[in-house]
């Protein structure tokens, strides 16, 4: 993620910077996924991820003067649509399409707030979370033990052969998705280079790291304070 940025603001002419940086949204977005199925309010979750969307759009409008997505706003929109997926009452379900929805329309210039990574990035994000409802269905109508490792190390396996899959699709599906989807802060064709995420999903052991509070506050504000703090040395350099 740092290489990226600093590809954006001060070597725009290296794009391998910008190829090495695709590695970390799928990593986002299956975290994010992860996070849904373990944390203990997935509410709460919802807003820390949006709450950090608005904080951060409102620093750069302050700092830039200008309105610019982040993928804060992917993550929220991805997590409620996860949300609404797994509720256990069926009429809450089919609300899961509202922010599929809103994030198709805000592809376009009409929509005032825009969404990182957009359709492209909330349902890589849902699609891990539909591999890791799959396997524990597969693994509730077999008796296995859900959580074991047989099954974590299966998470893994299967959500990786999906980051694949999908990265491949929409590669070759570029063409169609710059014409329909076009999105300034993002290119298709080198988002191709989301493979190389693949050994690092691969290898997810699904155990919990550091994770004290300082430190989690810490992992959330270094992504708008770098960013932040890349575009103020640009501007004086």
């Amino acid at each position: 993620m740092v290489i990226d940025h600093l590809g954006v603001y001060f070597f725009p002419n290296y794009h391998w910077l910008r190829v090495i940086g695709r590695i970390s949204f799928p990593l986002f977005a299956f975290i994010t996924a992860e996070s849904m199925v373990h944390t203990r309010n997935k509410i709460r979750y919802i807003l820390v991820l949006s709450g950090m969307d608005i904080v951060f759009s409102l620093t750069a409008y302050l700092v830039t003067k200008q309105y610019e997505p982040n993928v804060f706003s992917c993550l929220a929109l991805s997590s409620l649509t996860i949300y609404f997926l797994d509720q256990q009452k069926s009429y809450l379900k089919p609300f899961a399409i509202l922010p599929i929805i809103y994030t198709f329309f805000a592809t376009f210039a009409f929509t005032p707030f825009k969404v990182e990574y957009g359709i492209y990035g909330v349902l890589l994000c849902v699609g891990f979370h539909l591999v890791y409802m799959a396997i524990s269905c597969l693994f509730k109508s077999n008796n296995l033990e859900k959580n074991s490792e047989l099954f974590l190390e299966n998470i893994s396996l299967f959500s990786a052969l999906f980051l694949i899959t999908y990265t491949l699709i929409m590669y070759f599906a570029s063409p169609l998705l710059i014409e329909y989807f076009p999105n300034n802060n993002m290119n298709y064709y080198s988002q191709g280079a989301a493979l190389l995420a693949f050994p690092f999903i691969l290898f997810y052991t699904g155990k919990r790291g550091y994770s004290s509070m300082p430190f989690r506050i810490g992992c959330y504000l270094f992504y708008p304070l770098h960013i932040v703090l890349f575009y103020l040395i640009s501007t004086l350099i």
